[in-house]
């Protein structure tokens, strides 16, 4: 991969221009004067087969951290489907389930490539392309796609956070350890028992034993109803020892997955609701934007001592987060371009940036400077941006291990990472100020400049780590040997 060659899924300005929608933005900027009005990008179509049993069944999509798709939806006709997928976006590790009144089973889709260029026709992606191996929907789909997420999960991961090329080889190597190894082949056969009851479920435990209080089936095969999960379960941790993840990520970045939250009545971290628009002025047709840049504490090479950063390699970096210009960045609620759900109000942009590994919990590490406006195209700050003064801060540290950074903001929230007159609240440890471990010691004081929980049932505690959409870890391919 060319050194430098940092990309940007959701915003107007890439140096990257192979295969990742370039086209559409060239042909935009060439005529924008004429007001030309461009074509959507045609669909992909995913197009297979259920096994017998599942005739009709109902296809419902998740992404790898199984965060609801619910755009994507089909009916099998008999035994065979049809989804369209919007070209404009890519996908990445989405779990599909395929269910009945009386029978379920799972199946994975490593990629769905976005279209290259808004001139392309649609185009029609076979089941066994997108994931070799995977013929239908059935029983060694489902057992592919469960011992993958278990085996995600073993590592205190979500299937998302797994290389989508690591997971269509580790794929591959379940269906075939199916018939050599007897451990895998052990979970095979209960799921082959399991077909008579909808226990499988696209989920973090992709399995539902509530269909199994009736005492009808026996999955284990011993002559006795099996009522609950536990013997399936303690199968899957056996069989999951039989492969690994083999994947290579890169040294000298990561992905950031920033999350703008402008749902109403969005509360703060003093527990108190947020007024979004005490800057910035509601209006019809205006969408949420970043700007930023790195900050200025970013160690730079020449000034600083390594680990540190090249300026040339900054200044990529200040173009794609805006450098400061107002309104220039979009983010996305639309379902694409790593939202998850469109129309939800979290607004999300996906951008790789410059990375090295910090030296302690007090070593600087790289840092960014960013806030949101809500406004349109070319608009100036006065009216868009969540408050004047400040800007958010965020140190790239990856502290679940997931090889991202992801963090979830609310709009207008002045007692999260806002730098400076933060009103956070001394009894929450709130200091007036947001600084970074390396600049010194505040005891008592909560520190706010990295990915962090997030509240996620409204009692004001923080409780669960952000999803990422539908976004994945920057991965390499493995050097041969």
């Amino acid at each position: 991969m060319r050194k430098n060659s940092w990309s940007v899924v959701g915003a107007a300005l890439t140096p990257l221009f192979v295969a990742c929608g370039f086209e559409d933005f060239v042909v935009g900027e060439l005529t924008r004067g004429d007001q030309v009005e461009l074509p959507k990008s045609a669909p992909n179509i995913l197009e297979g087969n259920v096994e017998a049993g599942l005739e009709g069944a109902t296809l419902a999509f998740t992404t790898g951290a199984f965060e609801p798709l619910e755009a994507l939806a089909a009916t099998a006709a008999g035994t065979r489907f049809e989804v369209s997928f919007p070209g404009n976006t890519a996908f990445t590790n989405l779990v599909v389930s395929a269910r009945t009144s009386t029978r379920s089973a799972l199946g994975f889709l490593p990629e769905i490539p976005r279209q290259v260029s808004v001139l392309d026709p649609a185009r029609i992606l076979p089941l066994d392309v997108v994931q070799p191996g995977q013929s239908a929907l059935g029983v060694d789909s489902t057992l592919a796609t469960v011992l993958l997420t278990a085996k995600a999960a073993q590592a205190g991961q979500s299937l998302q956070a797994v290389p989508p090329r690591t997971a269509q080889r580790a794929f591959v190597e379940i269906t075939e350890l199916a018939t050599t190894d007897s451990r895998v082949g052990l979970v095979r056969e209960m799921i082959e028992r399991l077909r008579t009851a909808p226990v499988f479920v696209a989920g973090a435990r992709p399995f539902d034993p509530a269909p199994l209080s009736g005492g009808t089936v026996d999955y284990t095969g011993d002559g006795a109803p099996d009522l609950d999960s536990g013997a399936f379960d303690a199968a899957v941790a056996e069989a999951i020892k039989a492969f690994e993840f083999n994947a290579c990520y890169p040294d000298d970045r990561i992905r950031l997955v920033l999350l703008a939250d402008l749902r109403p009545g969005a509360i703060d971290r003093n527990c108190s609701t947020i007024d979004p628009f005490r800057w910035a002025e509601d209006a019809p047709g205006k969408k949420v934007f970043i700007t930023g840049a790195l900050h200025e504490d970013t160690p730079r090479c020449g000034e600083a001592a390594p680990p540190c950063l090249e300026g040339h390699t900054i200044d990529a970096a200040n173009s794609l987060l805006g450098n400061w210009v107002p309104n220039l960045v979009p983010m996305h609620d639309d379902g694409t371009q790593g939202d998850a759900t469109a129309g939800d109000g979290i607004w999300t942009l996906t951008v790789d940036l410059p990375y090295f590994a910090p030296t302690g919990p007090e070593g600087v590490a790289v840092r960014i400077g960013y806030k949101y406006t809500f406004g349109e195209p070319s608009a100036g700050w006065t009216g868009t941006e969540e408050w004047p003064g400040n800007k958010r801060v965020l140190e790239l540290r990856d502290l679940t291990g997931d090889r991202m950074i992801v963090r979830f903001d609310r709009f207008g929230d002045e007692t999260s990472n806002k730098d400076k007159a933060n009103l956070l609240s001394p009894a929450k440890g709130g200091c007036g100020t947001v600084i970074f471990p390396s600049e010194g010691v505040r005891p008592g004081c909560a520190n706010d400049a990295f990915e962090s929980q997030i509240d996620t049932d409204g009692d004001c505690v923080l409780d669960a780590w952000p999803p990422a959409g539908t976004a994945s870890p920057l991965v390499l391919e493995c050097p041969e040997g």
